[in-house]
């Protein structure tokens, strides 16, 4: 099953030091949110570009069932810098 950036749903991933982590959600009610899948894969010990990481991203989503378009991403360290990655 794929999914898409359809209004209901929604991806989130989380971009931890030991592992990627997504989930899949659909809006269930109102103001309720469903985890329908998820998918997770070990974090690369030797990252060093945003064209790798961008790989492993689409690598992880891939897992989940599809891509996205539209998603919200939690960085754990406090020495991190965010950029969007298309």
């Amino acid at each position: 099953m794929g999914f898409s950036a359809e209004p209901g749903h929604g991806v989130g991933l989380d971009l931890g030091r030991s592992s990627l982590k997504a989930v899949l959600l659909q809006r269930s009610g109102a103001d309720r949110l469903s985890v329908t899948h998820f998918a997770t894969q070990p974090t690369p010990t030797d990252l060093h570009s945003p064209e790798q990481l961008t790989s492993d991203l689409r690598t992880l989503l891939k897992s989940l069932g599809g891509s996205a378009k539209a998603c919200a991403v939690a960085v754990s360290s406090p020495e991190s810098i965010v950029r969007i990655i298309d």
